[in-house]
């Protein structure tokens, strides 16, 4: 039996003695027996008090950001409680995606690649492919959107072991 699962405002935590939520909130889809993990609508909590607290200190946005406020570390408390805590099954993710990205550094960099390409539009599946031998893929995996499936990567190596990682965009 499959177990999927869809994870909404995973981030509880506080980040001071008021109690005050962080307001962050990953919105994600999780299918072990896929191997597959979509990020569907995800706010940090480092950008949620960006457009909270016009003007916040980086001294004051570090002391009020909680403790688990990467999506990496999302996906991989979710990835590991849905495998039970078993590296074998663990290490079986083989997909990771992002629906919808607004991000408007991502889109500025897909824009500059796909005019690098000489592609006027995005493509329907199966889209466009770059792998990590590519700068456009490298430029991709380090925007804002691709930078959580590199930090999980790399937070949980000895677990994930070395991929060799392509970037897929579509419509």
């Amino acid at each position: 039996m499959e177990r999927s699962i869809i994870v909404y405002n995973m981030l509880t935590t506080t980040w001071n003695q008021a109690d005050q939520a962080s307001k962050a909130f990953y919105l994600c889809a999780y299918s072990p027996k896929s191997r597959l993990i979509i990020a569907q609508n995800t706010v940090s909590p480092q950008n949620r008090l960006k457009d909270d607290n016009k003007g916040i200190t980086d001294a004051e946005l570090a002391a009020r950001t909680p403790p688990l406020n990467r999506l990496s570390d999302a996906f991989w408390t979710v990835w590991k409680d849905l495998n039970g805590d078993n590296p074998l099954n663990a290490r079986r993710l083989r997909y990771i995606g992002r629906s919808q990205i607004s991000n408007p550094d991502t889109r500025y960099i897909m824009r500059a690649i796909f005019i690098a390409v000489k592609r006027l539009k995005l493509v329907p599946w199966p889209g466009i492919t770059f792998t990590m031998r590519q700068d456009y893929g490298l430029a991709l995996l380090g925007t804002p959107n691709g930078l959580a499936t590199a930090w999980l990567l790399i937070d949980h190596h000895g677990i994930l072991g070395e991929r060799d990682l392509t970037v897929t965009i579509w419509t």
